[in-house]
């Protein structure tokens, strides 16, 4: 009887274990699930985020109000800017020298003296050179003198012709030159914003004075005129050949246009105005 009593108590106790264990899985199954962590909302949040950013944004214009993101219909440009022209040579009369200035050497000395020019400005001395111009006190008329910078400053042209570099033909090289005389056409421009500049060409010298003379030989002046012309756009800067009305056909200035073999006798001064007239160019 007592091992039936054990045998009954011991099997309600395994089934009292196996119901309890039973209720204990089903509560873990019913059980709802925990949320999710933190960081899982921040992730969707910098996604969210992120697809914002590439969604088109309104486009607001500097007034205020949306601008349409649509292409207009009428297309504004900038007209073009007017781009200067060459020029061609024409021929004028005197009266185109009553707005010009000259400056440069004796051989402008010579001009202003025999050639007849009656409004002009001149602006010149014997011995003058690219590297004192700006500076050298000039016989403007017969008790003032001033110097080309204050000049250049103080009164407007509209033609400027530049006829110097006989007497630096002895100093430093071609290239120094070049270098000082490019830099005084620069200054002329900034001086003169609205002026037609004509750089001339250097005057040849008489055959025996080129052939005795390594230095002031006709094959350097050409050289030098050579690089002037390079300065020369034909639109606000022109160079003029002043040599072709008074050399031979080789080149060498013609004998009985000169006293000293370097300057022009004073009747043939005339030659060179009369070539600059025969290259003026329209100017405004």
């Amino acid at each position: 009887m007592k091992k039936i009593k054990r045998s009954l108590f011991f099997n309600l106790f395994l089934a009292s274990i196996v119901i309890m264990n039973i209720m204990v899985v089903y509560s873990q199954v019913k059980k709802p699930a925990e949320e999710p962590p933190a960081y899982e909302d921040e992730k969707k949040d910098t996604v969210s985020a992120g697809n914002e950013a590439d969604k088109p944004q309104d486009v607001t214009a500097e007034n205020g109000t949306e601008a349409s993101t649509e292409s207009s219909d009428l297309v504004y440009s900038k007209p073009p800017e007017e781009v200067p022209q060459e020029k061609q040579f024409v021929t004028k009369d005197a009266s185109y020298f009553d707005d010009a200035a000259f400056i440069g050497d004796s051989r402008v000395v010579g001009i202003k003296l025999y050639a007849g020019i009656q409004n002009a400005a001149f602006y010149c001395k014997e011995g003058l050179t690219v590297y004192n111009m700006f500076d050298e006190p000039l016989e403007v008329s017969a008790t003032t003198k001033e110097t080309l910078e204050n000049a250049l400053s103080q009164n407007q042209y509209k033609k400027i012709y530049l006829e110097i570099g006989i007497n630096e033909i002895g100093i430093g090289t071609i290239d120094s030159f070049m270098e000082n005389y490019r830099h005084a056409v620069e200054h002329i421009r900034e001086l003169q914003p609205d002026a037609a500049i004509f750089l001339c060409g250097i005057m040849h010298v008489k055959k025996e004075k080129s052939e005795s003379d390594p230095i002031f030989s006709n094959e350097n002046i050409s050289q030098r005129n050579e690089r002037i012309s390079e300065l020369a756009d034909n639109k606000s800067i022109f160079y003029v050949d002043i040599n072709e009305l008074v050399v031979d056909e080789d080149g060498n200035l013609l004998p009985e246009y000169t006293y000293d073999e370097v300057h022009l006798l004073g009747k043939y001064y005339s030659l060179l105005s009369d070539c600059l007239l025969e290259h003026a160019v329209e100017w405004p």
